[in-house]
């Protein structure tokens, strides 16, 4: 008995009702709106709202019907020629576009597939070269590591890939060349400053003939130790790793450092690793033969001063002794310049009393004679630079 007086004394609400659902209340916000539209949007005569009769678009539960907007619940039509051809237009606008965009669809996962049976066939080239071969699975770890980051990384495009370039004119060509390179040219600081002057279209040469930019990909080596240099490098941008022969400690390279100088001068050999071990790279390069070959077509003054720069930077190479690396610093650059710079306009004044030499006579390479008799040592060079200046 005490259990029913208890259950008599329950509140007419128990239980809880369950909350609304998503479904019921879309429902319920369709059932309004769309009476709204019918009472003020388009208002017809007899409509639900006009005759109160919103409670026949429910159903026998009492829940809203769904779907009132939908073209199967209404009597949507054209009524005159206007909106039937605004309806016919529609259509075939859908029809164009629905189609376009299943097309494009269909191109892009072509492609995807392609690419992707590609990539699956070099894959399986590449584990059956190592698996025929016997090689160890540590190094195809290695390999495959490698290339799947070769990807990750933005390269931009260069020159040779761009075939449009090579139709322009020379003028244009050599002009593009200059201002891709000429900024770079000033990393090398044993340029005179009177090189800038006279001496520019030298410069603007060696822009266009004997530089060429290269990229190096992630974990790729620009050069390993025991091969000859065929050019000088200049790191643009990116950082690098350099390990010289012999040693395991790395030295990180980045923008304007300078590598493998005395090659402009001597046949020169690696002496270490140059490789990409953070991330992509450009540097570019100055070809040693054709840097050779425009200095002593263009003479003058400044090939005189390059030759007297050569010798005293591989003087100091030499003394160096077994600490010979590729890596040249700026700072014994800068204090060869000027002694180079000397020595040059020593010679300078003896050819111009001896021959009448001048600046602006030396045009060419026969402007000045360099004799093998000349002095080829440090000290030499010194003994000769006091004797004239005493004189």
């Amino acid at each position: 008995a005490s259990g029913t007086h208890v259950s008599q004394a329950k509140p007419a609400l128990w239980p809880p009702q369950a909350p609304m659902h998503t479904e019921e209340a879309v429902k319920n916000l369709n059932e309004v709106v769309s009476c709204f539209y019918s009472q003020f949007v388009h208002p017809r005569p007899n409509s639900i709202v006009d005759c109160g009769c919103i409670s026949t678009c429910r159903t026998k539960g009492g829940r809203p019907k769904f779907g009132r907007f939908t073209p199967a619940t209404n009597n949507i039509a054209p009524d005159n020629a206007f909106e039937r051809l605004f309806a016919v237009w529609v259509i075939l606008l859908a029809m164009g576009v629905f189609s376009s965009f299943i097309s494009s669809i269909t191109a892009t996962v072509s492609s995807l597939r392609a690419s992707q049976a590609k990539q699956f066939h070099e894959r399986a080239a590449l584990l059956r070269f190592f698996c025929e071969r016997n090689l160890s699975a540590d190094l195809f770890g290695k390999v495959n590591e490698v290339l799947r980051k070769e990807g990750m990384f933005q390269v931009r495009i260069q020159e040779q890939e761009v075939g449009l370039i090579k139709g322009i004119p020379e003028t244009l060509l050599q002009q593009l060349h200059e201002e891709m390179y000429m900024s770079l040219m000033a990393h090398l600081p044993f340029w005179p400053e009177w090189a800038y002057g006279e001496d520019m279209h030298f410069l603007r040469i060696v822009c266009h003939f004997a530089m060429k930019e290269h990229i190096a990909k992630p974990m790729q080596d620009a050069f390993l130790p025991g091969r000859c240099s065929p050019e000088a490098l200049i790191i643009e941008t990116g950082h690098m790793c350099y390990i010289p022969a012999g040693s395991t400690r790395d030295i990180v390279v980045g923008e304007g450092d300078i590598l493998c100088l005395a090659s402009l001068w001597a046949e020169w050999q690696y002496h270490g690793r140059l490789t990409a071990s953070y991330g992509s790279a450009n540097y570019v390069g100055i070809n040693s033969v054709t840097f050779c070959q425009l200095a002593t077509e263009h003479g003058g003054p400044l090939w005189q001063y390059l030759q007297i720069f050569g010798i005293l930077l591989l003087g100091l190479l030499e003394s160096s002794g077994n600490a010979i690396t590729d890596l040249i610093y700026k700072s014994s650059l800068m204090e060869l310049g000027p002694r180079a710079e000397k020595y040059a306009a020593v010679f300078n004044a003896r050819n111009a009393r001896t021959k009448g030499f001048s600046r602006s006579q030396s045009g060419s390479k026969e402007s000045i004679t360099w004799s093998k008799n000349m002095v080829q040592t440090l000290e030499t060079f010194e003994k000769f630079g006091s004797q004239s200046l005493g004189a």
